[in-house]
């Protein structure tokens, strides 16, 4: 997919954040005005990048392509996803032209008859 074919979600931790991201003229970029339903726009979204745990958890259970850029101790559940396939991670700046940007096939957790016993494996993983 072509880059400037590319729409961007921006949900800004921060009212900082969104400030300096809309004083720069990006036409691609939506900060949305309120919160919206998490799980459905991971769901249908072709690519996740988050420093969230929660949001890249759900993404990967989801079958979105997820990338974390987290750069701390990374929790059992994390280095989980990421062993089997489900999660990658940009550890620096440097790394972000790694990111593979195209369109989603499908819905992975939709199709997957395995989904809730992939989520189960990874509850269970992550506690134990």
């Amino acid at each position: 997919m072509n880059h400037k074919e590319s729409y961007v979600v921006f949900l800004p931790r921060v009212a900082s954040q969104a400030n300096e991201l809309q004083h720069r003229s990006h036409p691609n970029v939506w900060i949305p005005p309120r919160a919206l339903d998490g799980p459905n726009l991971l769901y249908h979204a072709d690519l996740v990048i988050s420093g969230g745990g929660t949001m890249n958890r759900e993404a990967a259970v989801l079958g979105t392509p997820t990338y974390s850029i987290f750069n701390g101790r990374l929790a059992a559940v994390d280095k989980y996803l990421m062993a089997t396939g489900r999660m990658k991670h940009i550890p620096s700046v440097e790394d972000v032209p790694l990111v593979e940007v195209r369109r989603k096939q499908g819905c992975a957790a939709a199709t997957s008859k395995g989904t809730l016993l992939g989520v189960v494996e990874a509850i269970e993983h992550w506690n134990g």
